[in-house]
């Protein structure tokens, strides 16, 4: 080892300390060979390997591009020893960052525009159409040919149904929540808290043929839904969360301030139940329960979701059977 070290540094190398970076190395070596005018082979390919072991070392080539640039930052790997150039590798991991920053624009739209994604993401639309060209060769995103625009693509779904096939509350969740939206002819949800938002996990729609929140996100703001406020009822720490992350304003209705945010709380946890009106979508009002654990925590929350103008006085009865499902719901899952 300390052989291959000395010709890295004999190679130009910077030196370097244990307090750099390390990642993976990129060897670079000779595939077959060929004449060039100098009589070195110029014919190469980059494999990632896990030993300097694995490849004779007079068979270890630097990389032709960029070696006489003097910005160009080269490093050692802890893996293999052998010198990376750590300006491609953060160049590519903020190519990935880009592309995931990419899918989540579409979180609360059908179809983009290349114009629009690149708005959002801050990129060039050259940029911003390769990254889409990139994501639709692999199914995660695809082309509308009759809008030209761009929408989630299908092997989506498939890896989203691979994780909602583990996610076992939402299993033991399904029975129930048909028999809520059975009863009561209303958009059925359960929900669970992620970070200060609320994630939807399961969206049965009303039987009555009106389809309620179809454009709405899965993820939103804890503060404006009434599984967000219960949920922050029933545990302190996801409370705070949305207290750190600040209250933006939806709707006239929605609540604006930590006091206003704390007196709601107050209030659910003496309810045992959270209702949202006009907060998240003018003319809708959702009732919800919390899933709780044996310390009292809540885990997840059930609501159902009904024109304002339908529920009326029907509000206690709606809290009643939410909050006997999810009683059950907490029964089954042995919280």
């Amino acid at each position: 080892m300390p052989a291959l070290v000395s010709a890295i540094h004999a190679e130009g190398y910077r030196p370097w300390s244990a307090d750099d970076r390390m990642v993976p190395a990129k060897i670079v070596y000779p595939l077959e060979p060929t004449a060039t005018d100098n009589g070195v082979n110029q014919s190469s390919e980059v494999r990632h390997v896990r030993s300097p072991t694995e490849l004779p070392l007079d068979r270890i080539r630097r990389s032709q591009a960029g070696a006489n640039d003097p910005e160009r930052r080269v490093e050692v790997s802890e893996v293999t020893d052998v010198p990376v150039d750590r300006s491609a590798v953060d160049g590519g991991l903020r190519s990935v960052s880009t592309a995931l920053e990419l899918l989540d624009c579409f979180g609360a739209a059908h179809e983009l525009g290349v114009s629009e994604i690149a708005r959002r993401l801050g990129v060039a639309k050259s940029t911003a159409h390769r990254l889409l060209t990139t994501l639709c060769t692999h199914g995660l995103v695809e082309k509308n040919t009759q809008s030209g625009q761009y929408r989630l693509g299908l092997h989506l779904l498939e890896l989203g149904l691979q994780v909602a096939s583990r996610f076992r509350i939402r299993q033991a969740a399904l029975p129930l929540l048909e028999e809520l939206r059975q009863r009561t002819g209303c958009t059925v949800h359960l929900s669970v808290p992620e970070g200060a938002d609320v994630l939807f996990v399961e969206r049965l729609q009303s039987l009555n043929g009106m389809q309620l929140l179809a454009d709405v996100a899965r993820r939103l703001p804890a503060h404006c839904t009434s599984s967000g406020k219960v949920m922050a009822a029933f545990d302190p720490s996801f409370a705070q969360f949305r207290r750190a992350a600040g209250f933006p304003v939806i709707t006239s209705s929605t609540i604006r301030t930590p006091a206003a945010w704390d007196r709601v709380l107050d209030e659910t946890r003496r309810r045992g139940v959270a209702i949202s009106r006009d907060e998240m979508t003018v003319g809708l009002t959702s009732v919800a329960a919390p899933v709780r654990d044996y310390a009292g925590r809540a885990r997840a929350a059930i609501s159902i979701v009904a024109p304002t103008r339908s529920v009326g006085d029907g509000v206690e009865r709606s809290a009643r059977l939410v909050t006997e499902v999810a009683l059950k719901l907490s029964r089954v899952l042995c919280l």
